[in-house]
């Protein structure tokens, strides 16, 4: 009866030894993290079309490129224009190579809702050209599995985003990276009217989001 004791506790002893923490995994063995922009603009999955009547008036008064209206839609709830409104994306609209590196990832702070990057993965994001009315559309990804379908929203935009959006500003001249931000702001705005509705969104509550990046949480 003692053999028998002593060998159950050798078995649960041993088992536990082989749990290993995910925090003491290699990152080779931990999920891919990665930012795309994806290859071509996905439309927004909310809104109306604008109708053949109406576009050479949105035309003047969004000042959008006559072949980027197919990507404005109309809100006829609140009679205003969607401009970058929230759309569904999947592998097929990847391309090869990502825009921001796993490796360029750091993590994510659930409290203070930032993602926070490398010097060289921000320069990335200091050096893309703003696109002022739609945004720039970005999908983050775990192994090239959609987690997250967003906006790269430039700070001096005059336009807003009805979804998530990360903040960043376009610098012109060379950045210094000693002295470089490296936390990008992750927002939530749904807007009513012409206002913006922003929010720092619960991504503890996204299971998916949660499960990606809780092991990168800084």
């Amino acid at each position: 009866m003692k053999i028998q004791f002593i060998l159950i506790i050798a078995l649960v002893l041993n088992s536990i030894s082989c749990v290993e923490s995910t925090k003491d995994l290699p990152s080779s063995d931990l999920t891919k993290i990665e930012i795309y922009l994806p290859k071509k603009r996905i439309p927004t999955s909310i809104g109306s079309s604008i109708p053949e009547k109406d576009r050479d008036k949105v035309l003047a008064v969004s000042r959008v490129d006559s072949s980027k209206l197919l990507f404005v839609r109309m809100d006829t709830l609140n009679n205003r224009l969607i401009f970058a409104g929230p759309f569904i994306s999947s592998e097929s609209d990847l391309p090869e190579k990502p825009f921001v590196s796993d490796e360029e990832i750091i993590g994510y702070n659930f409290e203070t809702n930032t993602l926070r990057l490398t010097k060289e993965g921000a320069l990335k994001l200091y050096n893309l050209e703003p696109n002022f009315r739609l945004s720039t559309q970005f999908i983050l990804t775990s192994d090239r599995q959609p987690i997250l379908n967003g906006y790269f929203f430039n700070v001096l935009s005059s336009s807003w985003v009805d979804t998530y959006f990360i903040e960043y500003i376009h610098q012109v001249e060379s950045v210094d990276l000693k002295k470089i931000e490296t936390d990008f702001n992750l927002r939530y705005n749904s807007s009513d009217e012409y206002e913006f509705n922003v929010s720092s969104p619960n991504m503890k509550a996204d299971s998916l989001f949660y499960n990606v990046f809780r092991h990168r949480s800084y």
